[in-house]
């Protein structure tokens, strides 16, 4: 099987994507049966300027910014429903919070559903599209799937499921705990976990899902966790804090790292090469 390194976080990491980014070029990791799948909330508006409203451009602009981003590697955008099997070297980028209407007058709206799951011997991930169904004038919500035949035939629409007041916060996509938790159950000891800054206990438990399923975690230390000039009230270490005391309550620890050198603090593209030179 394929070694997955997830990781999660969400976008108050915006300045310091180059760096992660190069830090994965330069660990060697995916020279040793590794990919990469990433879960940080709203990752993808990051590099995306423009309106919602016409999506095919917003798509294209999207491709572009990422083409530039990981220039060098592997990466899979998942934008469109259907099968992706993980593969050595591939980095996957995990669909965020971007959802769209099919009408413009219609309240009801789409977005992308993740499922990870074995097969033949190979992780999978699923995406499928969901809508949002405005079913009355409180904002609850129903959901119904949306299958996709071809590009180019249309969508049907099967049959509307019952009133789910579980439904995911459009936010908050995708949701760390969900994806880590679903590797680490299907690829169990082959999986690492990374998290990274961001607001909230989102990670936290998945987090904890991998240490119990014999996988390798670390979290980005909280006070090296940078906080935007726009956001100067807002604690965007709270994440990886809340992974670490979660941990320290069932009797183990995650890996500290920074994304610098700092103290005795070992530095992310270190941790990053112990996973390109660990025998698994």
């Amino acid at each position: 099987m394929t070694n997955v390194l997830c990781i999660g976080g969400s976008t108050l990491n915006r300045d310091c994507q180059p760096g992660i980014i190069e830090d994965l070029k330069m660990s060697g990791i995916f020279k040793n049966n590794w990919a990469v799948i990433i879960a940080i909330h709203k990752y993808l508006l990051m590099y995306d300027q423009l309106s919602l409203c016409n999506k095919t451009v917003f798509r294209e602009k999207r491709r572009t910014d990422l083409c530039e981003a990981f220039a060098g590697l592997n990466f899979v955008l998942l934008e469109a429903s259907g099968e992706y099997t993980v593969k050595p070297g591939d980095i996957y980028i995990l669909p965020d919070s971007l959802y769209y209407k099919k009408n413009p007058d219609d309240d009801n709206l789409i977005y992308l559903k993740i499922q990870i799951f074995m097969k033949k011997d190979n992780l999978v991930i699923n995406v499928s599209e969901v809508v949002r169904k405005m079913i009355n004038s409180n904002s609850h919500f129903s959901e119904e799937s949306v299958i996709r035949e071809e590009e180019s035939a249309g969508e049907s629409v099967s049959n509307s499921c019952a009133e789910d007041q579980s439904i995911p916060d459009l936010e908050d996509l995708p949701h760390i705990d969900d994806v880590m938790t679903q590797i680490a159950h299907n690829n169990r000891e082959q999986t690492a976990g990374l998290l990274l800054a961001g607001m909230g206990d989102d990670g936290a438990e998945g987090m904890l899902i991998i240490h119990q399923q014999g996988g390798v975690t670390a979290v980005q230390a909280p006070d090296n966790c940078i906080r935007p000039p726009e956001y100067p009230d807002r604690d965007n270490g709270e994440m990886p804090r809340k992974a670490i005391d979660l941990a320290n309550q069932t009797g183990f620890s995650h890996d500290i790292i920074c994304l610098q050198e700092q103290g005795q603090e070992s530095c992310l593209r270190q941790w990053l090469t112990t996973l390109h030179d660990k025998n698994r």
